[in-house]
């Protein structure tokens, strides 16, 4: 019997006395508990926002399980259903025997249903493999949750009146009066009281002096799932970072350069979170990209030898490229930069510019990784909108190059973009163009909505305008140069992250001659993480929870079942779980007995009528 566990954020959900993860463990401890140690065989694997088997193998000690298990608490993260059912299937595959595969899980909706929809999925269950899914019975789906703390400007200046903003949204079948307390440490700083009508979201502003390298913390009253009514928003300020956009575009209305701009800098104020510098590819030098974190290239007629040569180092030293391939000779310019840094960098090789005439036949973004950083910022009505677009002009797609991850693709199949690692920098290759010439993407928001997505998530420290998940890494990086805010820490040694706990975490330090890189694995917690040297706080960075798991919804055992399609499948509550699990057939000592007793009874009636 191989046991899959949700362990989710949304199991903390209180229901009674007891949470819904403590009803899942209780459900998994009656199940192991119809096994006989040592002649029956069980795993455990817990689905959190990746899946860790308790073993390795299905394993004859359920009484180790079982002592496992009691230690075994939900995670505050997303649950990676698939994958774990995947490592369940692995381990039933190697066991020769009757297989049992129990799922016990809330069975939330917004999680489920990309797994069931997802057509690529594959568990590769073993043949005669039996599946029971197990679910708290009816309970209350009610919430009241907080997401998306922002702040802005995203970056400003010492003393700068900024706007701290947070969402909440009503997760009820009625109108509610919700007061959001906006907190500075444990200084209450104000208050603000939203009608929030039912199954919708309001916002909640306040308006602050910014002060250097400050957290805020945004809290409604407790409810029954309590982890989501509390946010954090980390405030560190400093000037924009710099962007380098290359193009031999002019600024004519509907030009790559013109959509560019619009996309990376939408306020061209100082409320935006990036500076750009404009160059040309002729002006791209020796030297030209020094102090740039990020590059953005885009429609260019001719890529120069000094061109190529800085574009090859700026990566490879750790800068960060975002290359459009629109008109021009795009698979050209791609492989001579491949043949400057001799390797194919480039997350996938192009080959020639398809032209689609007629409307039915132009494609459109199929499918993507929407749950991944890079584009979780895409909910459903995103996405619904971007599948609309129609692309006249696509690149023909070759080889998808080693270690790179297609993250978008075209309704063929082809690649519309993806990234890889070059050096200690990194490439993402985008297989479309904002240029009217090229096609009408760059007219609708969702252009804007993916470079800022795109450009957000190579930058090195992450812009508190979007909260790190839990379950993400978080990497600090130090900056040691003459421009650098901090000189007091100049080794790792000094450096260390404390959590939202107070607790010191692990981390890995690498450096530079001008920076210090501190990285945390995984964030286990929500809330304000702190790089420290000493007493002074370098930066903070800000983790949230993920915002779908605040939607209690959940699917009806009967909706399940029906879209279920692997094994043979059964449903029941975590309540009446565990008993007669196991069919081991109808034991026949009790008859046995039972006969043995009438059989004396007769003799003695026989021998007894018989003496008469």
């Amino acid at each position: 019997m191989a046991i899959v566990i949700d362990r989710s954020l949304s199991t903390t959900q209180k229901v009674g006395n007891a949470s819904l993860f403590q009803s899942f463990r209780g459900a998994a401890n009656r199940a192991l508990s119809e096994l006989d140690s040592g002649s029956d065989f069980a795993t455990i694997v817990l689905a959190g926002d990746s899946p860790e088997p308790l073993q390795r193998k299905l394993v004859p000690n359920i009484a180790g399980l079982k002592t496992q298990l009691q230690s075994v608490e939900a995670s505050l993260g997303r649950a990676d259903i698939s994958s774990a059912i995947a490592e369940a299937s692995r381990q039933l595959s190697l066991f020769e025997g009757q297989r049992l595969l129990v799922v016990i899980s809330d069975m939330q909706r917004s999680n489920w249903t990309e797994l069931l929809n997802d057509s690529s999925r594959s568990f590769d269950l073993p043949s005669g493999t039996e599946v029971r899914f197990v679910q708290q019975n009816k309970r209350s789906t009610e919430n009241s949750a907080l997401s998306n703390a922002q702040c802005d400007p995203p970056n400003p200046t010492q003393g700068q009146l900024v706007t701290l903003s947070v969402t909440t949204t009503n997760f009820s079948e009625q109108a509610k009066q919700i007061p959001v307390t906006l907190f500075a440490g444990d200084e209450k700083m104000d208050e603000r009281v939203l009608r929030v009508e039912s199954e919708q979201s309001a916002i909640a502003s306040f308006q602050v002096k910014c002060r250097q390298t400050t957290g805020y913390r945004f809290a409604i009253a407790a409810d029954n799932l309590a982890v989501d009514d509390e946010i954090f928003v980390a405030i560190s300020s400093g000037a924009a970072t710099p962007v380098a956009v290359v193009t031999d575009d002019g600024t004519d209305i509907g030009s790559s350069k013109f959509f560019l701009e619009r996309a990376v800098r939408p306020f061209n104020s100082d409320r935006d979170q990036y500076q750009i510098t404009n160059f040309t590819a002729r002006s791209l030098k020796s030297g030209s990209l020094n102090g740039q974190q990020i590059v953005v290239v885009g429609y260019v007629a001719r890529l120069t030898n000094a061109a190529i040569d800085e574009l090859v180092e700026f990566v490879k030293s750790g800068g960060r490229l975002l290359y459009l391939c629109g008109e021009g000779n795009v698979a050209g310019q791609l492989a001579q930069i491949e043949k400057r840094a001799a390797v194919n960098c480039f997350p996938f090789e192009l080959a020639k510019l398809d032209r689609f005439n007629d409307f039915d036949d132009m494609l459109q973004i199929q499918s993507g990784k929407w749950r991944s950083r890079w584009l979780r910022a895409f909910d459903l009505p995103s996405q619904l909108a971007l599948q609309q677009i129609r692309f006249d002009k696509v690149w023909s797609v070759g080889q998808i190059r080693a270690g790179a991850e297609v993250l978008m693709r075209y309704s063929d199949g082809r690649p519309a973009l993806g990234y890889s690692a070059y050096g200690d920098g990194m490439i993402v290759q985008a297989n479309l163009s904002p240029s009217v010439d090229f096609s009408e993407f760059g007219k609708f928001g969702s252009f804007a909505a993916l470079v800022q997505m795109i450009v957000g998530r190579l930058h090195d420290q992450e812009s508190s305008a979007e909260a790190l998940l839990v379950g993400d890494s978080i990497k600090f990086l130090h900056d040691l140069s003459p421009a650098g805010t901090s000189k007091k820490a100049t080794t790792g040694a000094s450096l260390k992250v404390i959590g939202p706990l107070g607790e010191e975490l692990a981390t890995q330090i690498s450096s530079t001659e001008d920076s210090i890189s501190v990285l945390v694995e995984r964030a286990g917690q929500p809330g304000l993480y702190e790089l420290r040297s000493a007493d002074e706080v370098l930066q903070l960075v800000s983790v949230a929870t993920d915002p779908r798991e605040s939607d209690l919804e959940y699917l009806e055992q009967v909706e399940l079942d029906a879209s279920w399609k692997e094994g043979d499948v059964d449903s029941v509550t975590a309540e009446k779980f565990g008993l007669n699990l196991i069919d081991r057939g109808n034991p026949l000592w009790g008859w046995l007995a039972v006969g043995s007793v009438l059989m004396m009874a007769s003799e003695s009636f026989l021998l007894g009528w018989w003496k008469r």
